[in-house]
């Protein structure tokens, strides 16, 4: 099978080589002028995409803002997976998003929509209102620029600062809304779909840590690591009922093939609050959840184009994912780290995922300065301690100079499930046997 993976910055990349092992013909077209090192000499690099549409057997995209042209390419009869119009609305309109969501009858934290991109209006009313909340930009902004306030003058000290710096880091001023902060449980709940059938089987729900540092400090980098349990041996209660299944409508109606993923909080009384759509390959989440498939990734993905039913078969676990970085990771100019050796052997370890990698003229393992992301460590386990026990033993063996992972998630991650458990949230199953 020839897969073709139209990436915006090589996301996709590890991906790809998965693919690839699987002894497939992989060609990964990357768009961002600044990504153009990611994965060189390790898969093959693809100039002009629209060109090799025409010998692609499955085409995939690793991201949104390219709606348009899947959409298109699937008009014209071509397999692919991931990405349309309705999943870059649902992913950078927040504000469009919402009302879907609403309308669909999911809670939504209470809100307020900045749709004139005025700091000044904002500051004004977080002064009047005095509570706390959150800042989230529009239209695919950094993650680090989302912020959770302690209190009203952190949030007034933020806005005050975005509104000095936001231009010159965007080059844009984006609407952005602010929510009520609702305390509870974060947890998201990802649904897979093919032309728009649900595919119950791979239902699954992630606990993830955003913050950079330990503690929960630090910059947000989107994910730090997580852990991903399948509905298959998690039931998911109250929480699918009051999410993901109330997208199914809307993903036949646009005939949505792929991931959808909603991040929800509970509150301590089981409601759950929409917070946002990842409607893509959620990173790190897809290495952790890949990591539980006891099938071929290449024919389950291509039975999903396809819109056919894919021979699902899971084990019987959690999975696990952590992020592993150099500096200047997460804020810095991720150039800065280009050509720095990567020791530790992750091209044929099937518990590593590469990331900004690339072959140097030598050819040797180095990073590309895409993202300064080296590589994601993936573990499975009984329990969610021991598949990120999993990761750690590994991680305590690692050789990559200066690198950097959060070393608490094996405290943070099984507390939250432990949370949810507690008011009948993703009781566990019957155990199945191996």
């Amino acid at each position: 099978m020839i897969v073709l993976i139209h990436s915006e910055s090589g996301d996709g990349l590890a991906l790809g080589l998965r693919l690839q092992n699987e002894g497939h013909e992989v060609g990964l077209f990357v768009n961002k002028e600044a990504a153009q090192q990611a994965g060189r000499g390790l898969i093959y690099r693809v100039e002009d995409f629209i060109t090799a549409v025409d010998k692609a057997d499955l085409i995939l995209f690793d991201h949104v803002t390219k709606g348009s042209l899947a959409d298109l390419l699937r008009s014209e009869g071509h397999l692919v997976l991931g990405a349309g119009k309705f999943q870059d609305v649902m992913e950078l309109d927040r504000i469009k998003a919402i009302d879907i969501m609403r309308a669909a009858g999911v809670a939504i934290p209470e809100t307020e929509v900045f749709e004139d991109a005025s700091f000044e209006r904002a500051i004004a009313f977080v002064e009047r209102d005095g509570g706390r909340w959150v800042f989230k930009a529009c239209d695919n902004i950094a993650t680090d620029k989302t912020y959770v306030s302690d209190d009203a003058d952190s949030m007034l000290e933020y806005l005050e600062h975005l509104d000095e710096t936001i231009e010159e880091d965007e080059n844009k001023r984006p609407q952005f809304l602010l929510q009520r902060v609702v305390d509870g449980i974060e947890v998201s709940t990802e649904r897979w779909y093919g032309e728009g059938r649900p595919i119950y089987a791979l239902d699954n729900s992630t606990f993830e840590e955003k913050k950079f540092l330990a503690g929960g400090l630090g910059p947000s980098c989107g994910c730090g690591g997580n852990i991903v349990l399948p509905h298959a041996f998690f039931d998911p209660g109250r929480l699918r009922r009051q999410t993901i299944d109330r997208l199914d409508r809307l993903a036949a109606a646009h005939g949505v093939t792929g991931p959808l993923d909603l991040n929800t909080i509970v509150a301590p009384d089981g409601r759950a609050y929409f917070l946002e759509v990842t409607a893509r390959f959620g990173y790190d989440a897809l290495q952790a959840f890949v990591q539980l498939w006891d099938m071929p990734i290449g024919e389950t993905l291509i039975a999903i184009a396809e819109g056919t039913d894919p021979a699902i078969a899971l084990r019987d676990a959690v999975g696990a994912a952590i992020r592993v970085s150099v500096p200047p990771y997460p804020t810095g100019d991720p150039k800065n780290c280009r050509g720095e050796r990567v020791v530790d052997p992750i091209l044929d370890d099937p518990q590593l995922w590469p990331g900004d990698v690339m072959l140097d003229e030598q050819e040797r393992l180095v990073l590309g300065g895409v993202d300064g992301v080296a590589y994601i460590v993936a573990g499975i386990g009984g329990t969610a301690e021991s598949a990120l026990g999993m990761c750690y033993r590994w991680l305590a063996q690692a050789r990559l100079p200066d690198r950097q992972y959060r070393n608490d998630l094996a405290e943070t991650l099984p507390k939250r499930l432990r949370d949810l458990q507690r008011i009948g949230y993703l009781t566990e199953r019957s155990r199945r046997a191996a």
